[in-house]
């Protein structure tokens, strides 16, 4: 299972199930129903053993970024990221590229809808925290921190919100713009139980983060 396995686009419609099975993504349409038809999935063979996959919903296609372990190619683990185009009557990998040869704890977020782009934000081996913005007028890359871990990201319409921890477990807050020019915000204080243990999400007009603490739950409003 991966990060927001269910796609959709813009008009919500078709609805895909996509998984990770060894070297394979697995793809089902979701019938109106909700049944997935598993038996008969369209499936795409990569190299390597998947061990991440994220996907956030596009125009029309989704967008989604996979991990594989290539270490028996000499490498680590490298990112591809790629459309899913919802042919009718099977979903398939559409056009896809190698993002980095160094990626773990991939998340995801579409941008703008009318420029088609998506954000990829990561960690290295290093526990460096990355992010690539694609775009058709320029791919971004930006380091967003020297240490840090489980990176999380949402587009508000405006601009991406990345959460991620610091080396002491710290939750952080960084503002990525379209151009690329990142703001970092600290959140002393705030200390979630762990990766798992908070999101960025949206919530109407609304950007905010939720976590859970050893106080509880809270949701912390952005604003912006």
């Amino acid at each position: 299972m991966g990060h927001d396995p269910y796609l959709f686009d813009e008009s919500q419609t078709p609805r895909v199930f996509l998984t990770a099975r060894d070297n394979t993504l697995e793809m089902s349409y979701v019938a109106n129903d909700g049944l997935i038809n598993l038996g008969q999935p369209s499936v795409y063979t990569v190299t390597g053993s998947i061990t991440d996959l994220a996907c956030t919903d596009g125009p029309d296609h989704a967008h989604c970024v996979w991990a594989e372990d290539v270490t028996t190619m000499g490498g680590s683990s490298q990112c591809t990221i790629t459309d899913i185009d919802f042919i009718p009557g099977m979903p398939q990998v559409g056009s896809h590229i190698v993002m980095s040869p160094d990626c773990y704890e991939i998340r995801n977020a579409s941008g703008p809808v009318p420029a088609d782009s998506m954000i990829v934000v990561w960690t290295t081996q290093a526990h460096t925290v990355k992010a690539h913005y694609a775009v058709s007028t320029g791919d971004v890359d930006r380091l967003i921190a020297t240490t840090g871990s489980a990176p999380k990201v949402r587009f508000d319409g405006t601009r991406f919100w990345i959460a991620w921890l610091d080396g002491g477990g710290v939750l952080q807050l960084s503002s990525f713009d379209l151009g690329g020019t990142i703001v970092n915000y600290s959140l002393a204080g705030w200390t979630p139980n762990g990766p798992e243990a908070f999101e960025v999400v949206n919530r109407g007009n609304e950007t905010g983060v939720m976590l859970v603490s050893p106080n509880g739950l809270d949701i912390l409003t952005i604003c912006s």
